[in-house]
């Protein structure tokens, strides 16, 4: 065995450590210096292999030093830089030696997945665990196994493992689900001149080697665990009916939460590769070392961090299948993981031998503070979003249908409808997403999130950002009184978004008339709050006595204008004001900013560029503008800090009303009154009252 190096020596051994003990971060070295020694130091051996030399592509400096800390029951890394690593270096449990908590890990055995350890623990979570996914726990939903709640659904078909075939759901179906990446594999699908024949018993067998292999190996899985239906979707939807698709799409949430576990084929690009360590595990670096006498360990990796590294993890459709399932079993080359709402488990780890005791595979990372879907369901819609839009979809026409669980989830909490992806509880925040790319994917209108490629972020309202109190007058009215009061933080932000904005929105679909979007603009009351708010803002603050602020109505009847409109989405009509300024440029480059301009040549606003956005400075933009806010997003250069800018500090007199507006820039489509959405940002208020061209106008918006 070979000696420590001159650093790791340093590191205390476990049996050295109770269970509650720890000591600081003992510092290791950059990736250069470990990578020096590791021939010779089994520590740095393990530690180079784990961080640098492994499938999983861990962001970390090279100039950023590794620290080793234990926690009482394994190593874990610290990083100069606040990299986070989910890695653990855990003590191997021999076969041998008593059992203590340091005896973390175990060595995995055999040549193929042990489908006994995979019954141990699905019994164990049954016994032990919550039932359901973290999103059904919020609802009032009885769990999978207890009974059918008010909002359960189950899939239409599932496949009959015993039979080989196709055959309806009823109620006592017991069913596993399949997630897995399509890629470029031939697919046998449902399909409606198929259809009859899939659903004769013995079919599938018939046709055994056109099916993919991941979908017959997910089929012996699903025996071998004593089950009998699987649900697929390329064999459990008609694929070239639209009206099944959309149906099955439509409660996508039900389907996975409802299954006992949810199969997830995490290696390969194809539906071909299949379920690799179910009949050999691959070969690769075992990473297990000894370290002292008597003393083995390995780095054992957290499941999400794997997902994230294969193809599976880039892929939408993917995405909202592990979120809304209530237990994940993950096949990889090598070993299976096991993942539910409480616990995670895989073969190389012991934690599977505390049921009860809340685990995860790899090491601390710095996490975010929970989101409680029943405390803040705006937070839970723009997180989720974020993530998913930073994954890539074979066909863009799937933008919103491969996130349709999730948004259903969230749409049935908030008790409000969709409009093309977007939640009309709030629907002015809604709007006001941003983009890193300029790429737009025409199926999808541009005032959606789904019409722009690239990663969306968004923001929701907080205490912050509305000060109902402070609005309250005789011309505003009580939002209280005037909105209703439904109870609970989501509540309360629907309320105060509906009293920060003015605007009554239709969306008119291709063929027909403008609808409303939100019922409540139809109450007596809300319209009556509407014309104070205006009055309050634009005819006393801003001074616009001229300004004709009465219309809300759409426009029924187009004329030319009908024939342009697009035929696959709908377009919002909408009657608002329009100020144009002028944009200048923003001197670090790496913020995607745009200043605005009044007419004076003053400051008075910022706009968020796509980072591929480019802008012609001294250009004029049209803004239209959405709702009043208290918060700002506004930067300045600072060549202090290491972003090269900072939050503006602005000491504008307060008026009791809010400083800032939240604008859109649009542009145009020729002569016509049809316009699209470019970016966003906000204003101060006192942009309204020297516009760059013109004067500023209450206009009807034709929003694409």
């Amino acid at each position: 065995m070979a000696d420590l190096c001159e650093r790791c020596v340093k590191i205390p051994r476990p049996i050295h450590f109770r269970r509650s003990s720890h000591f600081p971060s003992r510092s290791i070295g950059m990736k250069a210096q470990i990578e020096a020694r590791k021939e010779g130091c089994p520590f740095c051996r393990l530690i180079y292999n784990a961080v640098f030399n492994n499938p999983i592509q861990y962001r970390v400096a090279d100039e950023s030093r590794i620290g080793v800390i234990w926690n009482g029951e394994y190593y874990y890394f610290s990083t100069g830089h606040g990299e986070e690593l989910g890695i653990k270096i855990a003590v191997i449990q021999e076969e041998d030696a008593a059992p203590s908590p340091a005896n973390y890990a175990r060595p995995v055995t055999g040549r193929q997945v042990d489908i006994g350890r995979v019954q141990s623990w699905l019994d164990l979570c049954r016994e032990h665990h919550r039932q359901g996914s973290a999103l059904q726990q919020m609802l009032d939903v009885e769990a999978p196994g207890s009974g059918r709640g008010p909002l359960w659904s189950l899939p239409a078909r599932v496949i009959d493992t015993q039979e080989a075939c196709v055959v309806v759901a009823d109620s006592d179906t017991r069913y596993v689900t399949l997630s897995y990446v399509w890629g470029q594999a031939a697919q046998y699908k449902l399909l409606s001149a198929n259809k009859s024949k899939l659903m004769t018993p013995g079919f599938l067998s018939s046709i055994q080697g056109q099916l993919p292999r991941t979908i017959r190996d997910a089929m012996d899985v699903v025996r071998g665990l004593g089950l009998r239906y699987l649900w697929v979707d390329a064999l459990c939807i008609v694929q070239d009916d639209a009206d099944d698709r959309d149906k099955e799409i439509s409660r996508m949430d039900a389907i996975y939460e409802g299954s006992v576990f949810t199969l997830v084929a995490a290696s390969g690009t194809h539906a071909d590769a299949g379920l690799a360590a179910l009949h050999a595990r691959h070969d690769g670096p075992d990473f297990i070392e000894t370290i002292w006498p008597g003393v083995r360990m390995t780095a054992l990796h957290d499941v999400q961090d794997i997902l994230g590294s294969a193809k599976y993890g880039t892929r939408g459709w993917t995405f909202q299948e592990q979120i809304l399932s209530s237990r994940i079993l993950v096949f990889t080359d090598r070993m299976v993981y096991f993942h539910c709402h409480d616990c995670t488990w895989s073969e190389d780890s012991k934690a599977d031998e505390t049921p009860r005791q809340r685990t995860k595979i790899g090491g601390p990372r710095t996490v975010a503070p929970v989101v409680e879907l029943a405390e803040n369901s705006w937070m839970l819609y723009s997180t989720y979003l974020e993530q998913y839009s930073q994954r890539e979809l074979t066909d863009e026409g799937d933008r919103v249908s491969a996130m349709m669980g999730i948004l259903q989830r969230i749409r049935r909490k908030l008790q409000c409808r969709l409009v093309h992806g977007l939640l009309d509880d709030a629907f002015e925040w809604s709007l006001h997403f941003d983009v890193d790319s300029c790429q737009r994917t025409p199926l999808f209108p541009s005032y959606s999130w789904a019409g722009w490629k690239g990663r969306v972020s968004m923001e929701w309202p907080n205490g912050m950002e509305l000060e109902p109190d402070d609005w309250d007058s005789d011309e505003t009215g009580d939002a209280s009184e005037t909105l209703g009061s439904r109870g609970g933080s989501d509540s309360a932000a629907t309320e105060l978004v509906a009293k920060s904005t003015w605007i009554v929105w239709y969306e008119r679909p291709p063929q027909g008339e403008p609808e409303l979007i939100t019922e409540r603009d139809s109450l007596g009351e809300r319209r009556r709050h509407i014309q104070g708010f205006k009055k309050a803002l634009f005819t006393n603050r801003a001074r616009l006595k001229n300004c004709n602020l009465q219309p809300t109505q759409p426009t029924l009847h187009l004329g030319h204008l009908q024939t342009q409109l697009p035929r696959h989405y709908s377009v919002l009509q909408f009657w608002t004001i329009s100020v144009k300024l002028r944009l200048a440029t923003f001197g670090v480059a790496s913020a995607h900013l745009v200043n605005l301009l009044d007419r004076h040549g003053n400051w008075c606003g910022q706009l968020r560029l796509p980072d591929d956005q480019k802008i012609q400075p001294g250009s004029t933009a049209e803004l239209i503008v959405l709702s009043a806010t208290r918060v700002n997003h506004f930067l300045v250069e600072s060549p202090h800090m290491f972003t090269g800018v900072e939050q503006q500090q602005i000491d504008w007199k307060d008026t009791g009303l809010p400083e800032y507006y939240r604008v859109m820039w649009i542009q145009r489509h020729g002569e016509d009154n049809l316009s699209e959405r470019v970016a966003v940002g906000e204003i101060h208020h006192s942009a309204l009252r020297r516009p760059v061209e013109g004067r500023v106008e209450w206009k009807e918006i034709i929003l694409t």
